[in-house]
């Protein structure tokens, strides 16, 4: 699986490289920085991706270190080039933070979605989606909302391009059978649940209530892992005080657990789709 041209991965993963190539010269950021007359946190922040390398940045840096092949050179100025393009969500003006999230997904290989509350946005129907935001945002704009429910529905073309991330999404039962927008919308929800985790690359799981406490119950969050040793997970999780984005190993290795305790603890995927079946018949 590729990262789709992703610039928010093509950000990281040159700054990963950039740094590999300091630590190679023995160089420290304050060094750096002083080369090249800038501040500590420009080079900081262009390491850990937070900011984009111009061509005269990665042309000065490769010279500071050392860097005399033209194939690594032009590898690295491609990533640059890559990492200014703007994704077609960018276009939005009302997202958020929620933008990054996006770029994440765009590039991932994998992505675990656990949700104790709601079907995740890449497997929503539209008015579910605009129910959930309803519900969770009830003074939001209507031009915003149908903004964002137009993103939503644009971004699950994810998993039908080409080279799709794999899916595994994991449901406390709850889910579904919380009515979001009423017995209409729920029943073309759970088809579509139980559609689209019939695709190849999509594993649903449901959490159900015998199971009793776990890892999720008052969380949701979403895993998400690259190809790659140079780009490191992330977990993305969303409240009432906003988005956060979590990338420490021992954050990422927590959320793993999680993940491994609600995978043994949930439904098989056959059973699962039996259940949502289930679930079908009695809204019908």
């Amino acid at each position: 699986m590729t990262d789709g041209g992703s610039p928010t991965i093509r950000r990281r993963e040159l700054g990963s490289r950039l740094r590999r190539l300091r630590l190679g010269s023995s160089k420290t950021i304050d060094e750096v920085a002083q080369a090249l007359l800038c501040s500590t946190s420009k080079v900081s922040r262009i390491e850990t991706g937070q900011r984009v390398a111009t061509a005269r940045d990665i042309r000065d840096l490769c010279d500071l270190y050392g860097v005399t092949d033209p194939a690594v050179k032009d590898e690295l100025m491609r990533l640059g080039r890559e990492a200014r393009r703007r994704s077609w969500w960018r276009q939005y003006s009302d997202l958020g933070e929620v933008t990054s999230l996006l770029d994440y997904q765009e590039g991932a290989s994998s992505i675990t979605e656990y949700d104790s509350c709601l079907v995740p946005g890449l497997l929503q129907t539209a008015d579910y989606a605009r129910s959930a935001l309803r519900g969770l945002s009830p003074s939001i704009r209507e031009d915003v909302l149908e903004e964002r429910i137009e993103v939503r529905m644009r971004r699950q073309s994810l998993l039908t391009r080409d080279d799709p991330p794999r899916l595994w999404v994991l449901l406390d039962e709850s889910v579904l059978i919380r009515h979001v927008g009423g017995s209409a919308t729920m029943k073309a929800q759970l088809n579509k649940l139980h559609q689209q985790s019939r695709l190849p690359q999509v594993t649903l799981q449901v959490v159900p209530f015998k199971s009793g406490a776990h890892p999720g119950l008052n969380s949701a969050f979403s895993l998400v892992e690259f190809t790659g040793a140079a780009l490191s997970p992330i977990v993305y999780t969303e409240g009432l005080i906003g988005e956060i984005y979590l990338e420490g190993r021992n954050d990422i290795d927590r959320y793993r657990e999680a993940v491994d305790h609600l995978r043994a603890t949930a439904l098989s995927p056959a059973d699962s789709q039996d259940l949502i079946t289930r679930m079908i018949g009695r809204l019908s």
